[in-house]
C-alpha cells in the first residue's frame, strides 16, 4: 500500500500528486469479508475556481447476498468521486467510507438470474379468472342514467 496515512490536499494539489495501487480487505476493516482487493486512483488538481480537488477511481468486487434468494452474488463497483477538502484528511478512511456509501442498500441478483426469481411455486399466477376484483360488480349495484 503506498496510500499516505494522511494527505494535505493543497501539498498534493500544487504537486499534481498522482496515487495508484490496491488495497486489500485488511486496510478496510469495515468491508473485510465482503470484498478482495480494491484498486484505487486517486489525482490531485485545481478545479475552475483555482480549488484544490480530489478525484478517486475505486473498482473493487464484492461478494454479497442476495436478499431474494439468499445466495451469494458478485457485485461489481466502478466508483468516481470528487472531492473538494480543505483540511488534511486520512484517504484510507474516505475510501472505506465512499464505498460502503456505494454499495447496495438491498443486493439482489438481476431478476433472469436469481434462484428465487426461476422457481415457478413463487410465480405469481397470471390466470385472469383467479384475480380477485373487488369493484367488478360496483357498477351494476349503482344505477346511473345519463
Amino acid at each position: 500500500m503506498n496510500l499516505p496515512t494522511e494527505l494535505d490536499p493543497l501539498k498534493a494539489c500544487r504537486a499534481g500528486q498522482v496515487l495508484e495501487g490496491n488495497l486489500v480487505p485488511t486496510d478496510l476493516p469495515r468491508l473485510e469479508g465482503l470484498m478482495g482487493k480494491v484498486h484505487y486512483h486517486l489525482s490531485c488538481g485545481f478545479n475552475e475556481k483555482k480549488e484544490p480537488e480530489l478525484r478517486i477511481l475505486l473498482q473493487a468486487k464484492f461478494t454479497l447476498i442476495c436478499q431474494r434468494c439468499n445466495q451469494p452474488m458478485q457485485y461489481i463497483l466502478n466508483e468516481e468521486i470528487y472531492l473538494e477538502e480543505p483540511d488534511v484528511f486520512k484517504p484510507i478512511d474516505v475510501i472505506e467510507d465512499e464505498l460502503i456509501l456505494a454499495l447496495p442498500m438491498i443486493p439482489m441478483h438481476e431478476e433472469k438470474d436469481c434462484a428465487f426469481s426461476q422457481n415457478t411455486a413463487y410465480s405469481p399466477v397470471e390466470n385472469e379468472n383467479n384475480r380477485y376484483k373487488p369493484f367488478t360488480d360496483l357498477g351494476k349495484k349503482l344505477d346511473l342514467k345519463e
